[in-house]
């Protein structure tokens, strides 16, 4: 989802010994870049946000979620995800439900 000349920005989610594969072409032929930040502001949180309910019907971000929790079961949510287990686990991206 990233146009030529864009810029993607890993915040957060990356984990020790674990690699990812892509065709390195992408990067200087569309002029794109892969940059990390371990840490962000709290009010990039929101503009990320606006960003996605902005641009929802035409990018497929729904796709993206592996699973959904209700808010009551809020702990099982963090307990199942690669961060939490330090293993490979099917929950990728987790949705709370109010």
């Amino acid at each position: 989802m990233l146009r030529n000349g864009g810029t993607f920005v890993e915040i957060g989610s990356a984990f020790p010994g674990q690699t990812v594969a892509f065709d390195p072409a992408t990067l200087i032929n569309g002029g794109k870049r892969i940059i990390g930040s371990p840490m962000y502001k709290p009010l990039v949180l929101g503009r990320v946000l606006d960003l996605l309910a902005r641009t929802q019907e035409v990018r497929p971000y729904h796709r993206l979620i592996s699973h959904r929790f209700d808010l009551a079961d809020i702990n099982q949510a963090f307990d199942q995800p690669e961060w939490q287990k330090q293993a490979e686990t099917p929950v990728v991206r987790t949705v709370l439900v109010p």
